[in-house]
């Protein structure tokens, strides 16, 4: 086949992504591509991103690294905000949090700006910290936190260990 494309959903970088998909291994996902992009030379590769409060903090790395190391283009990677369910919006989060992801999205918006093709990326970006900040649904951490409790129960994992930069986000209910 000479038109081969894959779209694939990947949304964190590191031992965080078995947290949000339960068995993935982020080392065998990217071996597995390596090995697709060597055995189907002429294969269009993309990733789309869903940007959530699991991944406010760990998007960044994962374009920055697929981009570093040549695997994708920036016009190759896009996300989504996510929406629904609410309790895992950005909106979530308190405004303390929002101002660190906030510039770490500002930090990642810079090194885009370095990037060929990078202009679209940049937009959504751009737009993902607007929709942070148009509203306060902060009350709702309680509600993130009760589902991704019971979620560790079952699962035996413990939400803060796969994502220690909320810490203290406990702390705010």
């Amino acid at each position: 086949f000479k038109n081969i494309e894959v779209g694939a959903s990947i949304d964190l970088i590191g031992e965080a992504s078995n947290y949000v998909r339960n068995g993935v291994s982020y080392k065998t996902l990217e071996k597995n591509y390596l090995e697709l992009k060597k055995q189907c030379t002429e294969i269009k590769f993309s990733i789309t991103s869903v940007l959530s409060m699991f991944n406010a903090f760990n998007l960044c790395e994962l374009q920055k690294h697929w981009i570093e190391k040549n695997y994708l283009s920036a016009k190759d990677l896009s996300f989504d905000i996510l929406v629904s369910p609410s309790n895992m919006s950005l909106k979530c989060l308190p405004l303390e949090y929002k101002n660190k992801v906030s510039k770490k999205i500002n930090v990642h918006i810079d090194f885009l700006e370095k990037i060929r093709d990078a202009e679209d990326l940049i937009s959504k970006w751009k737009n993902a910290i607007d929709f942070m900040f148009r509203e306060d649904h902060s009350y709702m951490l309680e509600s993130f936190f009760k589902s991704n409790d019971l979620r560790d129960v079952h699962r035996n994992q413990f939400f803060e260990d796969y994502f220690p930069e909320y810490k203290n986000l406990r702390l705010n209910i």
